[in-house]
């Protein structure tokens, strides 16, 4: 084995002319990434004759499938099958429900499972068989990336007919529902419990009678009910609660090969960090044929990367040669430190080679994990086999390709990937062991993950994040992902993807996951970026954050961390530098003829991840009113709780301040309004004008300037909302307004509805509205995510070109845009009304029945806003007191 580096260069922070430094930007990730189709729903709904709904007195548009989709604008597929139970649902969920690729799936099963029919004693289905049905639906949506969402179907109406054994269903039905609740629990999955709900109802009076068409199936009131408490559990699914962190990128070339024509590469470096500013990186060349290593040699770094000493072979970690020329090596080293012995370790694979470099299977056992430890004099240990039970199933037992853990007691967890003898589907297992100083010993392990498609589970990775233990594994079709709370027993597994439901495209290579503190991130390759000419795509290497609640990729957080040139950057490290660094290696390799006429040259590169502070911003909105004294009131009382609440970064009225059926206002009308929203109020406020209180008044220039008089420039009353710098106006139009917040954009504009009272000047400020948009739309469209504009009334118009104009710009801005508009008095939620990346929002009129509406602007292009009406929130129902 040739011990020299001489044929490489080594380059302390030479960095890639091609990227030095890739920031973050919340755009959508620019090489290929697969796109949501359009057509495919957002959700499906699962289920018997509760689920599918229409039936005399029901029409499909009162259906709870159908409200849910008309709430929140999102496409839902009812595929209820009347008299259905969980055996049968489990036909066809392969072609009717999985085939349709949906983000969600509501299940409701129960009221057929658990009945007795007339001659019979037993129910339809065991209690066991039901439950293990559903844990069978549920898993096989989560294999393909589908979130299960369990619902227990409502209770009968207790004046439904007895069953075959002459009791109430309801007694049969309960211990289902018991069932259905342990599923969901067991699995770490969403339940909507409707049984609760509706036996909560009837308990305090309510006869299921009037929810029902005949005492079982809900009618449009029972439908309602059923709509109102999944939006509970929906919404929460839909408000993303991870905070982005945004990141900045800097790629170094840390070894560069002189000798294009060597075979050999450095490969596999990961790192590992210790006391007193250390941090060692092992590497291993790899000799030109298929898994082919040499020994461990190792770098070190005492001044953050600047300088690196190395790479320095050592006698304990290279080869062992046994009489008849086998070679035995460790690879797919991962090191670590272990804090409370202040020793760095070093885990891999035990590999046995041929002379000709060839795996070879000869012996019981050829495929086990093995470690060395750096002692105190910086030498390193002759590597040591970690002893694994004797069970058969540890017969191929490797730690290898894996990020682990040491927990606070010193103990390790380490990802295992094992199977009986040498052949058939990997299964993943965390195995815990004990490490005095010298020696790793085994103690115990966890569940074993199993899926046996093509090669099953390995290459784990695992992490510790916000006290919970999260995986990932490696399969030939799909990477998965799962999560527990003690490390050793999971939930369900699922296949990774993106937030918008869509497949991550990451296959048959390893991941491993980087901790930034206030946010959890993925390092992977993937296919659809353009990279089919690369082995298995496994360039270029990719970062995105994690959804730890939800176990998905943010898409608009994907990034590159190193970008392809032709060669495979498959096999890599993350390592954690400290709070707001942490450091990515990786090697080029299958460095062909085709992958150097691309620019790739064996290098080993090294990516700096750095976070930076960002957060969603979250406003208030409110329109068309006060209209009564008691709306007056319940404003006063909404100011009062949103000053409480204080998560809302400003409030924005959206016009209508006074009912239309009053013709000739006084200015002391205008005077209260404006006290109304001003007293006690300590959020920024902004307004934009209404047809009611101008164009549509007796006297429009009159009543104009009783609005300039004490809403022109609202917002000066208040200090800038945290976050912006300036508001700006327009110069011809004073009262159109524009702001900046943590890489939002919020305009305002005078464009208003009701009578054309001068069409001259109708045309005239439209044109000017137009204006204003376009240009600050143009002006910051590469310092912002999303963009909102405030209106009171909607973008198409009798006269004008207005709507003509916002689509142009926001076509050319390209990212989200919320338009939002009050006059309709009726909440309407269009995705893609104008143009595909424009949301139409109509607000609700402000009274004592409808709050004003929380937006959250998310950062997030396939999830950009989401709102919060509070109608399901009893503080802010105040109709109801």
């Amino acid at each position: 084995m040739n011990r020299s580096i001489n044929r490489f260069q080594l380059a302390t922070r030479v960095a890639l002319a091609i990227a030095l430094v890739f920031h973050f930007a919340f755009a959508t990730g620019d090489l290929g990434a697969q796109q949501p189709d359009a057509e495919r729903p957002t959700i499906v709904t699962l289920g018997d004759s509760i689920t599918k709904a229409v039936r005399p007195g029901v029409t499909e548009s009162q259906t709870f499938a159908s409200l849910l989709g008309k709430e929140h604008g999102q496409k839902v597929v009812n595929v209820g099958i009347g008299g259905e139970r969980t055996d049968q649902a489990l036909k066809r969920l392969e072609k009717e429900v999985i085939a349709l690729r949906p983000r969600f799936v509501l299940i409701m099963y129960g009221t057929n499972d658990s009945y007795i029919d007339q001659g019979k004693t037993d129910s339809r289905l065991s209690i066991a068989a039901y439950q293990q049905n559903l844990t069978d639906l549920t898993g096989k949506l989560l294999l393909e990336g589908i979130e299960p969402i369990l619902m227990t179907p409502p209770p009968l109406a207790s004046s439904f007919p007895v069953n075959g054994i002459g009791e109430h269903p309801n007694v049969s039905l309960q211990k289902f529902v018991e069932a259905c609740r342990q599923v969901a629990v067991e699995n770490a999955l969403p339940l909507i419990d409707h049984f609760k709900h509706w036996s909560e109802a009837e308990a305090s009076g309510t006869d299921l009678r009037s929810w029902t068409t005949d005492g079982c199936h809900p009618n449009p009131a029972g439908q309602a009910e059923v709509a109102k408490l999944a939006l509970k559990t929906l919404r929460a699914l839909w408000t993303p609660n991870t905070e982005l962190v945004p990141l900045q990128i800097q790629l170094e070339t840390v070894l560069k090969r002189e000798d294009p024509e060597d075979p050999a590469l450095w490969f596999h470096p990961r790192l590992a960090t210790g006391n007193d500013n250390q941090i060692v990186m092992t590497v291993q060349k790899h000799l030109g044929r298929s898994d082919h290593f040499s020994g461990l040699s190792t770098m070190q770094t005492h001044d953050e990367g600047k300088h690196w000493d190395g790479p320095t072979a050592h006698a304990g970690l290279d080869w062992v040669t046994e009489p008849g020329g086998v070679n035995i090596a460790v690879a797919d080293v991962t090191p670590g430190f272990h804090r409370p012995t202040n020793r760095f370790l070093a885990n891999g694979a035990q590999v046995r080679y041929s002379e000709d470099g060839r795996q070879l299977d000869d012996q019981k056992r050829s495929h086990q994990t093995a470690y060395a430890v750096r002692q105190a004099s910086g030498e390193w240990t002759s590597w040591k086999r970690l002893e694994m039970p004797e069970d058969e199933q540890f017969d191929f037992a490797r730690s290898a390709c894996a990020q682990w853990i040491v927990e606070d007691d010193g103990s390790l967890l380490l990802p295992f990937y094992i199977r009986s003898g040498n052949a058939g589907p990997f299964a993943t297992t965390i195995v815990r062991c004990d490490f005095d100083g010298e020696t790793i010993r085994y103690r115990e392990h966890g569940e074993v993950l199993r899926l046996d498609v093509k090669r099953g589970l390995y290459e784990p990775s695992i992490v510790k994040y916000q006290g919970r233990y999260f995986l990932t594994m490696r399969n030939d079709l799909h990477a998965y992902v799962t999560v527990s709370e003690d490390g050793l027993n999971y939930r369900q597994i699922k296949a990774w993807t993106f937030d918008d439901g869509s497949d991550l495209g990451s296959y048959n290579t390893q991941a491993h996951w980087l901790d930034a503190g206030k946010g959890l991130f993925l390092v992977y390759t993937r296919r659809g970026a353009n990279n089919d000419h690369v082995m298995r795509h496994r360039a270029p290497l990719f970062i995105a954050q994690v959804d730890p609640d939800h176990l998905h990729l943010i898409r608009s957080t994907e990034k590159v961390v190193v970008p392809e040139r032709g060669a495979t950057l498959g096999n890599f490290g993350v390592a954690r530098i400290n709070a707001l660094e942490s450091w990515v290696t990786v090697g080029e390799g299958n460095v062909n003829e085709q992958a150097k006429q691309r620019g790739a040259d064996g290098s080993l590169f090294l990516a700096r991840v750095k976070t930076l502070p960002t957060e969603p911003v979250v406003f208030t909105a409110m329109g068309c009113g006060p209209y009564s004294p008691a709306a007056e009131q319940a404003l006063k009382k909404y100011i009062e709780l949103e000053n409480e609440d204080s998560s809302s970064r400003f409030l924005v009225h959206c016009g209508d301040i006074v009912t239309g059926k009053v013709k000739d206002w006084p200015e002391a009308q205008y005077e209260s309004v404006a006290e109304l929203l001003t007293t006690g109020n300590h959020l920024p406020t902004f307004i934009v004008p209404g047809d009611n209180e101008w164009n549509d008044q007796v006297d429009p220039d009159r009543h104009w300037g009783y609005w300039t008089n004490h809403f022109l420039k609202f917002d000066e009353r208040w200090p800038l909302p945290a976050g912006t710098a300036e508001v700006q106006r327009q110069t011809v139009r004073p009262e159109n307004f524009a702001f900046l917040m943590h890489h939002v954009l919020f305009v305002g504009i005078n464009k208003v509805g009701g009578k054309v009272h001068d069409r001259e000047e109708w045309e005239k400020r439209l044109e000017q509205n137009g204006e204003w948009v376009s240009q600050q739309l143009a002006t910051y469209r590469n310092e912002v995510h999303s963009a909102v504009i405030f209106a009171q009334a909607s973008a198409s118009s009798p006269i004008g070109a207005f709507q003509e104009s916002l689509v142009r710009a926001a076509r050319e801005f390209e990212k989200p845009i919320l338009y939002l508009h009050a006059d309709g008095h009726q909440w309407i939620n269009e995705p893609g009304k104008y143009a595909a990346n424009i949301t139409r929002v109509q607000l609700d009129v402000v009274n004592e029945s409808f709050p004003p509406v929380q937006v959250q602007v998310t950062g997030d292009p396939h999830q950009p806003f989401v709102f919060d009406r509070r109608l399901d929130k009893p503080t802010w129902q105040l109709s109801e007191k």
